[in-house]
Parts: C-alpha cells; sequence; structure tokens
C-alpha cells in the first residue's frame, strides 16, 4: 500500500495541492519520490515547514 502526503498551500487566487512524499522508490531519490510506511503525525512550523513523523517496524 501507498500513501502520498498532500500539502494545501493557500494563496489569494487559488489553492494548489502538492505531492511532497510517497510513490514506493528506493534510497537516494527525491523526497516526493519516497515511501511513507506509517504516518503517524504532521505538522507545520511557523515557517510553513511541513515535518511527517513516519513509524517503519
Amino acid at each position: 500500500m501507498t500513501i502520498a502526503v498532500l500539502a494545501v498551500v493557500q494563496s489569494s487566487a487559488q489553492k494548489r495541492v502538492y505531492t511532497i512524499a510517497g510513490g514506493g522508490v528506493q534510497d537516494g531519490v527525491a523526497p516526493s519520490s519516497g515511501i511513507l510506511t506509517s504516518p503517524r503525525f504532521a505538522a507545520y512550523d511557523s515557517a510553513s515547514n511541513l515535518y511527517v513523523a513516519d513509524y517503519y517496524a
């Protein structure tokens, strides 16, 4: 099962959705192509950076 994490970026003109992680590829590739096994938590910091806690068993 592949899980993708999406971020919604708000602007005055329109809303955009970006895939920022997920896809099922190997190490050494762009973060947008990485696998999230069991994402447990997501939060934004004061600079609007998104952090995702992923649990891998």
